[in-house]
């Protein structure tokens, strides 16, 4: 999965007696796919804004990106702004 942009979210973490996955093994699945990893929380505002630039960030590196036309490029960023926008 290297070249394709992705973080593995947990999300909900405001939630932790609900918990399915701690934390150690969403490290470990995420090392083993070779890909980034986070938690959020929507309620809690933990990490979302931070998700999104890491994928932009990613998308940015990639090789395809490298080949996109620029408006895809401020199509993307105009879309993670307008989430972020949102949020608030």
């Amino acid at each position: 999965m290297k070249n394709i942009p992705c973080v593995l979210v947990g999300n909900k973490i405001d939630l932790c007696n609900y918990r399915l996955l701690e934390a150690s093994d969403m490290e470990l699945l995420a090392k083993q796919y070779q890909v980034q990893c986070m938690e959020t929380s929507v309620k809690g505002r933990v990490n979302i804004e931070l998700v999104y630039e890491k994928l932009v960030l990613q998308c940015m590196q990639s090789r395809a990106f490298n080949k996109m036309p620029i408006n895809v490029f401020f199509e993307i960023l105009s879309v993670s702004n307008f989430q972020s926008a949102k949020e608030k």
